[in-house]
């Protein structure tokens, strides 16, 4: 089974993962203070539906890539030009609030955040992914550390969140 990374809350509003693959402590890598693992709630309500973007010479449909406009992805387009050119297409994103940053909550150690478990609408429980405590350095198959020590595992996170608004 795979892993949870978007949570369905409502029918239009969804708990998502950000994350990069750094450590808070170290593990296999340098430590990294400002490790990103965070929890988003997203509502599609106020975003643009792609499929009714009225397609011209710059913006074009793609079998492979989706929505282009002038050649670029949405991704690419956003990253470089910014989301005012992207609103200028008739392209609004859904609206992102932060639920939860679990570095600075439970000084999450671990480079994933791969399961969420929505309880109620006061918790939340998040799930790392241990890799089954292993690590590729180079091709070499390792133990995976979360610091020089402390063999990483699966561990569930509850977390008290307010995860609709009221």
């Amino acid at each position: 089974m795979g892993s949870v990374q978007i949570a369905a809350l409502t029918q239009t509003q969804f708990l998502v993962i950000e994350r990069d693959g750094s450590f808070l402590l170290g593990g296999p890598k340098k430590a990294n203070p400002k490790a990103q693992k965070q929890v988003y709630r997203i509502d599609l309500s106020s975003a643009t539906p792609l499929s009714s973007v009225a397609l011209s010479n710059s913006v074009t449909r793609d079998e492979s890539h989706g929505l282009l406009i002038d050649g670029l992805t949405l991704e690419q387009y956003a990253q470089q030009r910014g989301w005012a050119a992207l609103a200028a297409k008739g392209i609004k994103p859904v609206s992102k609030m932060l639920v939860v940053d679990m570095v600075k909550e439970v000084a999450y150690p671990h480079d994933k955040m791969e399961g969420l478990w929505v309880i109620d609408h006061h918790h939340l429980g998040v799930l790392n992914d241990d890799d089954f405590a292993t690590w590729s350095t180079k091709g070499k198959l390792e133990q995976k550390y979360l610091n020089g020590k402390t063999v990483d595992s699966n561990q569930l996170y509850i977390i008290n969140a307010e995860l609709l608004p009221e």
